[in-house]
Formats: structure tokens, sequence, C-alpha cells
């Protein structure tokens, strides 16, 4: 029997599965879109709210390093910076801060405050740790003297930016966590979004199936049903008596027939309709792709589609490039058509495929992959995601962080140059050679070299003069006798940071360069190199050579270089002056040793001189005529001079021998004393003072003893004759580092110059030491006694000399604010008679008696007395006697007594108008140097001299 015809609601049942189909394709197309659209936002997101946030904490750091390093480099006195750039970097630091809390715009874009509790109270945290680092910036610059490296403030100041920097890599830390919480959401969120479009494809791919089942099976019954028709005509043709004997069977097969002709138009209908179905999904199928490419080609990031080829075992071992973005060939410079369709390693020209194990690894295992690295072919850094398509294909989504990688490596380095510096400066090197040493290892761990050589330059000679190898050198260089002086000339390219001036990098010492001279066989070998010179002032004092970088040099490494260096030299700068400045206290106090024993000595010879030239001399004044005994008078008279000038010599390095200053030009007193000294030799002089020389405050007698000694030894170093040349110049002296000796200020520089035989190395650290001397009738007091004057006037004196080629010393002076003092007149050296009473004060008895005997001669009244006390009270005493003094001498220094400056005051007390003369042979008091301002008419000097002792009472006793 045949099968019955289907009924017309199955028809319209069939009809359903077309629209159903329509209705998912529609959904997996939203749910598609929706993903690309929630990536594209998260995107924006990454890049307009957490690009800026990342940038504002390395900018937090990077300020606060700037800070510090300026901060420091002020309080060691560069004069380049100034506060002000300080503060600025402080308050740069606490807007970034600030911003990432209240929101805020900057060049690296609008910074959206940050909603996470946890950040935010660390945020808070760190501005109130910037404002104590600002603090204690504020107090280091207001005291610099105090707050230098190693003090208890800079010890505080490293703690506290220590803390602050470790403290902002917790912020960095934080804030990538809540990168990450957020990226792993949008991780769930894509993997939800796309296993609902897996799903819903997999269902629509289903109902499609059950759809051109049905369809085909409807068709399967309708073809059997026109053939059982075609039967049935034959049938009917055959038997056709039959058929008209039952023509109501026939009518019956007509109606049959006339039905199975509509079935079949209304199955040809749902058909179009189904076709017109699939052209309308054909059509959103290409919208939503046109979408999509749309999409890939706008993106911000670099996109690229891969697919993994496989050796006969299914092993990867490269990948075709299939479709990139337009970003794509911004970032790398290449464009589609150059890499697409070709293998990895011939659109890179590597001999692998970059990065070939972790992109296998995503596409084999399903799990994506996210990670930063530099590809060295194109010297760049890249941020690379990775994400599977299926067992062979991979997508990368890629972005260019090389300027985010230089700024980190910048702070990286920065950070690694003020830890190297702070090592260096608490180094304890044996020596200058030892510390230069460990500053080279530590430049080449700042770069990252593995060679390097501090040469020492002098612009004197052109000449390079070898003063550190760094300790692969010297494992490496197989030259047996390397050589450590090389002239300018004959250097070759890394000569040239000299001959240029400035810092020469070579990436590629191998290739071929014109200004190359090789070097010689057994060198270590050179890969990539780079020199720099270092300035003093604008001087080239030294070049540093580093070699064979994994990296290239660039300017950041000529940048961090310099900064080390630098503050290298001015850390070895000041240890040298510290040690300058050690050599000369030790030689100080030997001399203020010597010095209380030379003094004491001194001190009674004067006293016993008093009494032997007195005596000398009033033997003489009573002596009439010319004689024998007058002559040998004269000579016992010349004789005691000269023991006075020695004694003057012991005074003058020990603590008595104070100067009494005058304003005066320095050029008469070294052209007396020269050609005083010089008289009947056969020596030269030769003295430079141009008119324009600062006059200066010295005691003219003291200044004539320095001068006549330098020139004394200067002869005796020329026994064949020579030239001695004297220098006089002015000399602003700015910098203290110079000289450490010496104040900044105004001086006068003295060059006194031999062109004798020299003084040998060992000797020139003790030839200003008491009683040193390589002659043989030396006393080893002269340049003893000059280095004692020139400090008691607040100078320095230093010496420069080689065997054979002559010596030089250098005399500075304090220049005097004042104008010469116009020269009095001094009175006619004559006998006369004086009138009046006169008071003597002094504790030994030698000297009251002998003075007294000078003022008997010329016609004075006179008393003693051997303390202060004593004679305050026979001064009293003659007052109210009506019998007064009119005129006190006394001594100014009375052991265990009261001496001339108390007894003075005391005189004033009562007596407004006393007069009086100080008298010290030996003293350290600053009376004898100013005498007026304590009420003085003058002074006098043991020992004393007839003359001079009575022109000095004539002068005190005129009204």
């Amino acid at each position: 029997m045949n099968d019955p015809i289907p009924h017309p609601d199955e028809h319209q049942d069939k009809g359903l599965f077309p629209r159903l189909l329509l209705y998912v394709i529609v959904i997996i197309a939203v749910l598609f879109i929706g993903t690309i659209g929630f990536s594209a936002y998260l995107g924006y997101h990454a890049m307009k709210v957490v690009s800026p946030q990342m940038a504002a904490v390395h900018e937090i750091r990077t300020e606060i390093a700037l800070a510090h390093l300026w901060s420091e480099e002020l309080i060691m006195g560069d004069t380049k910076l100034s506060e002000d750039d300080v503060w600025a970097r402080y308050d740069l630091a606490q807007w970034y801060a600030d911003a990432m809390l209240k929101g805020g715009t900057s060049y690296e874009g609008e910074l959206i405050p940050v909603d996470d509790l946890q950040l935010r109270g660390l945020l808070k945290q760190a501005s109130e740790k910037i404002s104590h680092c600002r603090e204690i910036t504020r107090k280091r610059l207001a005291s610099k003297d105090s707050s230098r490296v190693g003090s208890q403030i800079d010890r505080e100041y490293d703690l506290a930016f220590g803390d602050l920097m470790s403290f902002s890599h917790e912020i960095e830390a934080r804030l990538l966590k809540v990168i990450d919480d957020n990226a792993s959401a949008f991780k769930r969120a894509q993997i939800a979004l796309l296993l609902g479009c897996l799903i819903l494809s997999s269902g629509s791919g289903i109902i499609f199936l059950r759809y051109n089942r049905g369809r085909s099976a409807f068709l399967s019954r309708i073809a059997e049903q026109n053939r059982q028709l075609q039967v049935t005509n034959q049938q009917l043709a055959a038997t056709e008596q039959q058929l008209r004997a039952s023509n109501q069977q026939l009518l019956a097969s007509d109606q049959q027939m006339r039905a199975s002709n509509q079935q079949l138009l209304a199955g040809e209908q749902q058909l179009r309709a189904a076709n017109q179905q699939l052209m309308a999904s054909e059509q959103a199928l290409r919208e939503s792709e046109t979408r999509y490419r749309s999409l890939f080609s706008g993106m911000a990031e670099g996109v690229a589609l891969h697919r993994l080829v496989y050796d006969e075992h299914g092993v990867a071992i490269n990948y075709e490039i299939q479709s990139v973005n337009r970003q794509y060939e911004v970032l790398l410079s290449l464009s589609e058509n150059q890499v697409r369709g070709k293998l990895a390693t011939d659109a890179y020209g590597t001999d692998t495929a970059p990065y070939l194990a972790e992109f296998a690894g995503v596409a084999q295992s399903g799990v994506p992959l996210r990670f930063e690295t530099y590809f060295s072919p194109m010297k760049k850094h890249f941020d690379i995601s990775v994400a599977p398509m299926d067992k062979s294909g991979f997508a990368t989504i890629f972005s260019d962080i090389t300027g985010r990688k230089n700024a980190e490596e910048k702070i990286r380095m920065n950070e690694t140059r003020l830890r190297i510096l702070w090592e260096i400066s608490q180094y304890r090197a044996d020596n200058m050679q030892d510390l230069l040493d460990y500053a080279l290892e530590k430049v080449i761990e700042l770069t990252g070299s593995s060679l390097g050589y501090i040469y020492h330059y002098s612009e004197q000679k052109k000449e390079f003069i070898l003063n550190s190898w760094s300790k692969e050198v010297m494992k490496e260089c197989l030259i047996t006798q390397p050589e450590t002086v090389y002239q300018l000339e004959k250097t070759g390219i890394w000569g040239e940071a000299v001959r240029q001036g400035k810092p020469i990098i070579l990436n590629d010492f191998q290739a071929p360069h014109p200004l190359k001279k090789g070097y010689p066989a057994g060198h270590s070998h050179l890969s990539n190199f780079m020199t720099v010179p270092l300035f003093s002032g604008k001087r080239i004092i030294a070049v540093v050579g580093l070699a064979n970088k994994k990296t290239d040099y660039d300017e950041s490494d000529i940048l961090q270089t310099t900064l080390l260096m630098d503050s290298v030299w001015k850390i070895i700068d000041r240890k040298q002056a510290n040690d300058e400045i050690e050599q000369l206290e030790a030689q100080t106090e030997k001399l203020e040793s010597l010095g209380l024993l030379a003094g004491g000595i001194a001190h009674d010879f004067n006293n016993l001189l008093t009494a032997i030239m007195g005596n000398i001399s009033l033997a003489k004044m009573q002596m009439p005529g010319e004689g024998r005994a007058r002559d040998m008078l004269h000579e016992a008279e010349k004789a005691s001079e000269r023991a006075r000038d020695l004694t003057m010599q012991l005074l003058t390095f020990a603590k008595g021998g104070v100067p009494i200053k005058e304003t005066t030009s320095i050029g008469g007193i070294i052209k007396d004393s020269a050609g005083f000294a010089l008289r009947g030799t056969n020596i030269a002089f030769d003295l430079r003072a141009g008119d324009g020389l600062w006059h200066v405050d010295v005691d003219a007698g003291q200044m004539s003893q320095v001068f006549h000694n330098l020139v004394i030894n200067a002869s005796h170093a020329m026994p064949d004759g020579g030239t001695i040349s004297v220098q006089c110049e002015n000399l602003d002296l700015q910098n203290a580092c110079d000289l450490p000796a010496l104040k900044p200020g105004r001086y006068v520089k003295i060059s006194v110059k031999d062109n004798g035989i020299g003084i040998s190395g060992e000797y020139l650290t003790r030839i200003f030491d008491p009683y040193f001397t390589t002659k043989q009738k030396g006393s080893g007091l002269g340049l003893a006694t000059v280095y004692s004057i020139v400090k008691k006037h607040d100078g320095h004196i230093t010496v420069e000399s080689e065997l054979g080629s002559g010596s030089t010393f250098h005399i500075y002076l304090p220049a005097s604010e004042k104008e010469e003092e116009a020269p009095v007149p001094s009175a006619p050296v004559f006998c006369h008679q004086g009138a009046g009473r006169i008071l003597i004060m002094d504790d030994e008895e030698t000297v009251r008696n002998i003075a007294g005997e000078i003022l008997k001669t010329f016609g004075y009244e006179v008393e003693f007395s051997g303390d202060g006390a004593e004679a305050l009270s026979v001064y009293q005493q003659a007052a109210s006697q009506e019998r007064p003094f009119d005129l006190v001498i006394m001594d100014l220094t009375v052991p265990g007594g009261m001496g001339g400056r108390e007894l003075m005051k005391r005189l004033l007390e009562i007596d407004p108008h006393a007069r009086a003369i100080v008298s010290s042979g030996y003293s350290n008091d600053p009376v004898m140097a100013e005498y007026q301002k304590y009420g003085f008419r003058g002074i006098a000097s043991k020992p004393y001299n007839v003359l001079s002792l009575a022109n000095i009472v004539k002068k005190a006793l005129e009204p």
C-alpha cells in the first residue's frame, strides 16, 4: 500500500527551522560584536586610565630620584643647580601623587582617580613620605657644611629616600595587582562570551542539519509519491477497462492527484523561502566580517594571525604569518605585503623563528600568555600577548614599550649610580690609586661593560699616562710590556675624546674606521667601545674608556659615566685636600711644639741680650775718641746684633712672633731684601710686579726675613751663578678646592724661582721642618722661619722642584682692603737730653737696671718695680705726693704677676691721661701688634738699643 501524502501542517512546522536558524545567527553575531566591543573598551581603559597611572608612579620615582641627586650635588658645591630646581622636583612628585588620588591632566594623558582602597591608602602614605624627604632636604640645604656625605642628617636622608623608593615599588606592585585583576575579569568575560558563541554556533549547526535532513526526507517522499503515481497511471492505462468500470475510483484518484500537486507547490514555496533566509544569513556574515576587519585594522596595538609549521615528526619548526593590521606595519616598519604568507624566519631575517617555543606552547595548550621582551634585530622592547585560535593557530597582540623601558633603565642606572657613588664615598682606600681602581670597576658595573681603563691627561705635555686597568683587561691582555704613556698625536680613535673634546662611541669596533690605528698583537678583543673625557672647568684632566658591553652604548651610558666620574673626581679632590690639610696641621703642630721651646729660650736670651747690648752701647757712649777698645766694643755690638737676629728667627716660628702689620706694597720689601742678600754675588735678580698689584697687610721686618732667606737659599743652589726670578700677581681664589689651605678671597701670589740644582723629591715634605738642612753650614731655621711667618700672616707657601731644573716657591698673602699707609718720616737719630720721671716695670732686674741706666744717661729720673701690682702702688703713691710719673715703661708679660696689659687698664682707670710704653721680647698677645688700641703710646722691643729707646721715650712724651 502507498505511503500517505504529508499533511499541510507538517510543511508549516518545517518552515520554522529557517526562522530559528536566523535567530541563532543574529544572537551569535550580537555576542561576537559584544566580545569585540568589550575588548576594545578594556583596551581603551588600559590606554586612557592604566597607562597614565603607571606613568605617574614612574614620574614620582623619577622626580624623587632627581631631587635626591640634585640636592646631593648642591651640597657638594655644584653651581649649575639651584635649590629651586630641587623644590620643583619635589612639587612635581607631590602633584602626581595627589593627581592619582584626585585626578588631573599631565602630558601622559588624563589621570583618573584610583578607586582601589588599598592603593589610595598607599598613595596617601607616599605623599607623607615625600613631605618628610622634602623637610630633610630643606634642613640639609640650610646647613650644607654639616650635611655632607657621612653626616647624621645625610644618613637620615638616605634612609628616608630609600624608604620612599621602596614604597614606590610597593605602589607599583599594587597597581599591577589591580591591573591583573581587571585583566583576569576581562579574560573570564571573553571566555564566557566565546563559549556562548560556541554553544549557539553548535546549536545553529544542529538545527541547520535537522532542517536539511527533514527537507531531504520530505523531497524523497514527494519523489516516491510521483513514482507511485506513474506506476498507478501505467496500471490505469493497462487496465483502462477496469478504470472505466470503476469511475468512482478514478475520480477519487484524480482528487488525490490534485491534492499532491498542491502539496508540491507548497513545498516549492518553502524551499524558496529557505533560500532567501540563507542569502540573508550570508549577507549578515559578510557585514559581520567587515566590522571585524574594521576593528582589527583600527586597533592601537599591533595584531598578527599565525599558523604553526610542523616537520615530519609533528614538531613545530616555524610559523607562517597569515594576516596583520595597520599598527603592525607601523610598529615593525614591515608592510603586510612583505610578511603575509611568509615564514617568520624569512619575514624577520632570523635563523630561528622568534619566540617559537612560547607561541607553540600557547597554540598547543590553549593557555594565553603575556610577556615583555627585547627584540634585538629591531632594537626594541615589546609587550606581547598571545592567544590560541586552534591547535596550530595563534594570534599575537603587541605594543612598543621601548620608551618606557628606556625610562625604567635610566631610573635604574640613576639609582645604581647613586648606590655606587655612596659605596665609593664609603670605600676605605689605602691611596688614590686604590680608590681609582675601585671606581673603575664600579663604572664598568654601572654600564654593563667588561673592560675599562682610566688615563690621566696632561694638556701641557699632550700625553696620556695610564692610571687604572680593569681586572678583565689584565686577564685577557697578552702584551708582555704594555706602554703606559702615550702622546696624543700617536693615539687612534680613543684619543678623539681629547681632540674633539667630547665622548666617542663605536658600537661595531671591528668595522673599518678612518680614525682607527689598530692595536698591538695580544691586545684584548673589542666588540664595542666608548671613551669619555673628564673635565676640570674647561680643562680635560682624564679619559675613561669602556668596552665590550652586551648591548650598544648610547647617550645614557655617556651621561651616567660622566656624572659618576665627575663625582668620583670631586671625592678624590676632597680626599687629597683633606690629606694636605692633615699634613699641614701635623707640620704646624710640630712647629708649635718646637716653638714653645724656642720661644722660651729666645725670651730668656733676649733679656740677656738687653743687658749685653745696653751696656755695650753705654760703654761706647762714655768712651771718648777712637781706639782699640772702642773697636772691640763695636765688634761685640755687631755680634750681639747677629745674636738678636737669630733670636728673632726663633721667635718667628714660636708663638711669640706676632706680626705687627702695616698696609704696604710687597714689591718694595722684596726688592730691598733681595738686593741686600745678593750684594757682591754673581747672581742676577729679576723682579716683575705690575702697577696694579694689590697691597698687603704685613710686618715689614718679618717679610724681609722671608724673602732674604728664600733669596739666600736660591743663591746657594746656584754656586756658578744664575738668575733668581720673582713674579708678583693678583689672584682671586674662588674655589677652596684649588688651594685647600686657603679660604676663598683675594690674594697676592709671589713666585720665587731659581735655575739651580733643585730639591730631591724625598726632601720636599721636610724642607719646612725646623733644623732640617742639606747644607753643611746651614742652621735649618731659614725655611722653617719662612713657613712660620707666612702662616702667621694667614698665608700659604708651596714648593715645586725637580733635580737639575731648579725650584720655585709660591707664597700666597691675603690682599689688603685698605690703601697703602703714607710713610711717616722718622725722627733723626741724635743724642738729646730729656726731662721727666719714668717708672720702669719688668720682672728681670738686669733689664730694669740697663733700661734705667740708658734713661738716666739722657737726663731722666727713673724708679723701678718688679710687677704690675707694685708699679700700680708706686704710681698712685707718687701721684698722691704730687710727684707724678710722666711715663711708664712696662713689660707685657710677668710670670705669676700682673703684666703690662692689665696694668695699663688699671692706670687709665685712675689716670685717663697716663702715658705708657709696652715692652716685650716674646709674647703671643695681640697688644704688641695693636698697642694703640690698648692705650699705649709706643712699643719697645727687647733687646734695647740705646738710641732707639731714647727716641721712643722722647716721642711718647711729646704733647
